[in-house]
């Protein structure tokens, strides 16, 4: 489900940030915690939430306020709403406005509500309703590293593109009553680029869909491909992403298994994202995380990830454990919390963690708030 980066959400609290800070407090909205000024909202006002990572056009007379960090993103001058550290040990992420401030979402929730009922309202609220579109407001994304030779796109069409929310995204409390007695597998989040190798049967009917290829990207049973974030890529593209692949031979050991696959995972290396994970000059690997059934169109089982890791000869990210939910942690916060205890890859500090049910019915990650500031994120 694509990120919702503009909602209508209730404040479930209002926190004083400490003992000497009058003026300002925490309002909690779904799992994000936002600072506000004191005495501005109360518990039970109904907001509209604007999600970190969301670009605020600057046409609208609303975001004037943020008119000193304007900026360019694909043409449109606007505001890109980050992690903020408004003060030392302070963290806020989001920003919240009124709805009495919008009234074209509030037409739009009348609208909804004179067709579906109040009760259906309510729960597309919760579940489904977004209003960038609405507002004119964008997902802000670092724009991809150019490559001229590229094949082709992603292929959506057949396999889905890795897009785990925030725990804060999600509806954190659902979670834990839903989820809380499973069994999931923790992970760490690696600080890399997107990486996905696929191969496809030739008896499969998409293989004579996707784009030409030869070289390394064809065998005998079928078809090899390497994906970044967007694109496939040419084998003689100078992208580490290929390089990788062919050093580790991956083409040749999906082509063995002889299925219809994909394995998703993040590219780390030394000039990948300022080299956060600390490797050494001109060394990339390859970390699995996931993969795609292409002939089921379903993901595959955590547990079966780690096999298929090892069956083709890939490192697997770093696996904290497997336990029951509520043993883990009690809420978000604790979930939260977790994240600094403890070294990611090569003794670095943790980008955070990822949660993934045993049958790969519910995932999402956490990330740490002061790593995000560090990057400026």
């Amino acid at each position: 489900m694509p990120r919702r980066l503009v909602t209508v959400r209730p404040i479930s609290a209002i926190e004083p940030i400490s003992s000497t800070n009058k003026t300002k407090s925490f309002a909690t909205v779904g799992g994000w915690r936002v600072v506000v000024q004191t005495g501005t909202f109360k518990v039970g006002d109904i907001v509209v939430f604007f999600e970190i990572d969301a670009f605020l056009p600057a046409t609208d007379d609303r975001f004037k306020k943020f008119e000193k960090r304007f900026f360019t993103f694909n043409t449109q001058l606007g505001f890109r709403v980050q992690t903020e550290n408004p003060n030392p040990n302070i963290i806020s992420q989001g920003l919240i406005f009124p709805l009495k401030e919008f009234p074209e979402i509030r037409n739009a929730l009348n609208t909804h509500t004179d067709f579906h009922g109040k009760p259906a309202t309510t729960e597309w609220l919760k579940t489904e309703a977004c209003f960038e579109d609405l507002l004119g407001v964008t997902k802000f994304e670092k724009p991809p590293p150019f490559d001229a030779r590229a094949l082709g796109q992603f292929p959506v069409a057949i396999i889905q593109k890795t897009d785990i929310q925030r725990i804060q995204s999600t509806s954190s409390n659902k979670i834990f009553e839903g989820w809380g007695n499973k069994v999931f597998q923790e992970t760490t989040k690696m600080d890399g680029q997107s990486m996905t190798v696929f191969f496809v049967l030739k008896t499969h009917p998409a293989c004579a869909l996707l784009p030409g290829a030869d070289g390394k990207n064809v065998f005998e049973n079928g078809r090899f491909g390497v994906c970044s974030k967007n694109q496939e890529l040419k084998e003689e593209s100078t992208s580490p992403l290929w390089r990788t692949a062919n050093r580790l031979g991956l083409g040749a050991q999906l082509s063995r298994l002889g299925k219809s696959v994909a394995v998703q995972g993040e590219l780390v290396g030394h000039n990948i994202n300022q080299n956060r994970e600390k490797f050494p000059v001109n060394e990339h690997d390859f970390f699995v995380f996931g993969a795609w059934d292409v002939e089921k169109q379903r993901r595959v089982p955590p547990r079966q990830v780690e096999g298929l890791a090892q069956a083709i000869g890939a490192k697997h990210v770093p696996v904290v454990g497997y336990g029951i939910l509520r043993d883990i942690a009690a809420n978000p916060l604790e979930l939260e919390a977790r994240v600094p205890t403890q070294k990611g890859y090569n003794g670095q500090r943790r980008e955070g963690l990822v949660f993934k049910e045993v049958n790969g019915e519910c995932q999402f990650k956490v990330i740490d708030k002061t790593y995000l500031l560090e990057h400026d994120e």
